[in-house]
């Protein structure tokens, strides 16, 4: 299934892999085709961690002063997979090659995202891979992103799902960015963890 990506701290994964979602991020969002949905199916839980965590962006959305949503309404960010950080701030994914580079060229989306179901707002992709903001200062760019990210991971905003085997947890990638719990390699089968993740594109078939 070349669709699924397994998600985990296995044998065969390097510390780098292992923790390649422990950041705050929305799926896609570094290309121009972006996710709609991402779905995790849970093989092996560990007994500590391993939580995902999600952030609603409509209700931080929603929760802005009328004059912020005027101003964000009207920007179109950046994203480039290369420019993903970590929670301090530190570069989580390798620095891509010149031929990488090439067949992921930055792209520009709405600071604020029309769901393409609901038409209700959301901000979108503050965090992860977003690092400019078209026609701002790079300095001014990267405050506002900054103070976005910070607003939207109030308490209030977030759910840390704790999985069981068998769990299939969706979310809505139009509304919401998640990150992953930092996890170690195993010592021992208690501290495995396995999902298969696969991220969809578009309006499901229904809604068309």
């Amino acid at each position: 299934y070349p669709d699924l990506l397994s998600v985990g701290n296995l044998p065969g994964k390097d510390d780098e892999s292992i923790n390649a979602a422990a950041f705050w991020h929305t799926d896609q969002a570094y290309e121009a085709d972006v996710a709609t949905a991402t779905m995790l199916y849970a093989q092996k839980i560990p007994e500590k961690g391993g939580q995902t965590h999600i952030a609603n962006m409509k209700a931080a959305y929603d929760d802005l002063d009328e004059s912020t949503k005027k101003h964000v309404d009207k920007l179109t960010a950046i994203h480039f997979y290369g420019s993903t950080s970590g929670r301090d701030g530190e570069r989580i994914t390798p620095a891509l090659t010149d031929a990488q580079a090439a067949l992921a060229p930055p792209v520009r989306h709405s600071l604020v995202r029309t769901h393409t179901v609901t038409g209700e707002s959301a901000l979108y992709a503050v965090a992860g891979t977003a690092f400019a903001i078209e026609g701002m200062p790079d300095d001014m760019a990267s405050s506002l992103l900054a103070k976005l990210k910070a607003h939207c991971l109030q308490e209030k905003y977030l759910y840390a799902h704790k999985y069981e085997v068998g769990d299939i947890a969706i979310w809505d990638t139009q509304m919401t960015m998640h990150c992953a719990t930092p996890i170690q390699a195993p010592t021992n089968a208690g501290s495995e963890r396995l999902l298969w993740r696969i991220s969809v594109r578009g309006k499901p078939a229904v809604c068309q």
